[in-house]
């Protein structure tokens, strides 16, 4: 299993994920060159999955990564093998918990708020997870998730 370090064009703080930092040319750079699998344009920045996912995932590892709503269907379209985990929770913690990381201005996380239920992920590759309440709870769920995607991943050498 791998988590996928995502490259983002903002720079990493201690407060949020790990992840790679590019600046706007560079990313544009490196997209041009192929170094990424798969890109999108959030919240006014650039994020890319790095091209080695694609190698992982032909050879039979699962890699998890954190990505927007909106690129689902393009990773439906690139990997046979989707699952998709949707953490949500209620609007009001949501709020709370954009406006506890201190990024984003108030409309900043209300304009995020109002693009978080403009795309409605559906399908039997998808598994809905309530992160409003005990992250013990919504963490062995994930766990869980994650579980049958490796059993599944040890089987498919099988088949």
């Amino acid at each position: 299993m791998e988590f996928v370090r995502r490259v983002i064009t903002r720079p990493s703080d201690t407060a949020s994920e790990d992840h790679d930092t590019l600046a706007d040319a560079a990313f544009a750079e490196a997209e041009a060159d192929g170094a990424f699998s798969l890109c999108w344009d959030a919240h006014g920045l650039r994020y890319g999955l790095p091209a080695d996912v694609d190698w992982a995932v032909a050879n039979g590892h699962v890699a998890v990564a954190n990505v927007s709503r909106a690129v689902i269907p393009a990773l439906r379209e690139r990997y046979a093998n989707l699952a998709v985990v949707e953490i949500t929770a209620t609007p009001e913690i949501l709020a709370e918990r954009l406006a506890a990381r201190g990024r984003e201005s108030r409309g900043e996380v209300l304009a995020r708020l109002a693009r978080s239920t403009s795309v409605k992920l559906t399908g039997p590759d998808v598994t809905s997870i309530d992160n409003s309440g005990d992250k013990d709870i919504a963490g062995e769920r994930f766990a869980e998730v994650l579980r049958k995607a490796m059993a599944f991943s040890d089987l498919s050498d099988m088949i």
